[in-house]
């Protein structure tokens, strides 16, 4: 028995970013354990995910002026996991992960070392979960009938990615109810993306819906993600990452 423990800080965009590189060790580890935040496990979007065998929400956010100290104290608690001998290796996404093109998302010397070459995986697909069997639950939710306009425009974790919708002409022109996941607390993200599949056209400032929206095949109409991420990600990156959308809009 093959056993796998994934250590994991980052948030539900970049899950679904690694959702390939998960797929593909699945195939070589019997079972693979993860050890993440607790919100990645309280938002749902695990529910369904068949890769995981154990969800283990013990790590931090690793982010503000306390950064240093959180990586050293997640680094330890991954390890204690490891003390008992019961994996067989150990994976643990790095604070840096971003590979050697952005389609790819997940460090090439880490997948390596697990015998596993992301050149070599010809059907590069990401993933997300939301099931057929939540779609009444959806429904009921919802309240209502289509056409309506998925828009999500505020980020509270980051305040430069939020942007005023109202003066949008997509938003102007649009004979149909607005969705808006600031207004419409969703029960789980599963039920966001089932949300934003079926919508009429989707607006979006926030890469956890642009890698769904990827995941899914879905064309974006609009979006914005912030004047931080353009100066991480040039543009040319981000249209390439959602190469599959149709986007017709840029801020």
């Amino acid at each position: 028995m093959k056993k796998l423990l994934i250590g994991f800080h980052h948030g539900i965009g970049d899950f679904i970013a690694f959702t390939p590189a998960l797929r593909a060790l699945n195939n070589i580890y019997d079972e693979i354990d993860l050890c993440c935040k607790p919100d990645l496990l309280e938002s749902g979007f695990l529910q369904h995910c068949p890769y995981i065998t154990q969800v283990i929400p013990c790590l931090e956010h690793p982010w503000g002026k306390t950064r240093p100290i959180i990586l050293e104290k997640n680094a330890n608690r991954f390890q204690e996991l490891l003390m008992d001998g019961k994996y067989h290796n150990q994976f643990y996404i790095p604070d840096n992960w971003v590979g050697k093109k952005p389609e790819v998302y997940v460090d090439y010397c880490c997948l390596k070392a697990h015998n596993f070459d992301p050149e070599d995986e010809a059907n590069w697909e990401l993933e997300v979960w939301a099931k057929s069997d939540q779609y009444d639950e959806f429904l009921e939710h919802l309240e209502g009938n289509k056409p309506y306009m998925f828009v999500h425009c505020h980020t509270p974790l980051w305040p430069g990615k939020s942007f005023e919708i109202d003066e949008l002409p997509e938003v102007k022109s649009f004979k149909g109810r607005l969705i808006r996941t600031d207004e419409n607390k969703f029960p789980s993200i599963n039920m966001a993306f089932l949300c934003m599949r079926e919508a009429s056209s989707i607006i979006i400032a926030d890469s956890v819906f642009m890698w769904a929206a990827w995941a899914m095949n879905l064309s974006i109409d609009y979006v914005y993600f912030g004047s931080n991420d353009l100066r991480v990600h040039p543009l040319d990156q981000h249209r390439n990452l959602i190469k599959r959308s149709n986007i017709e809009k840029w801020v």
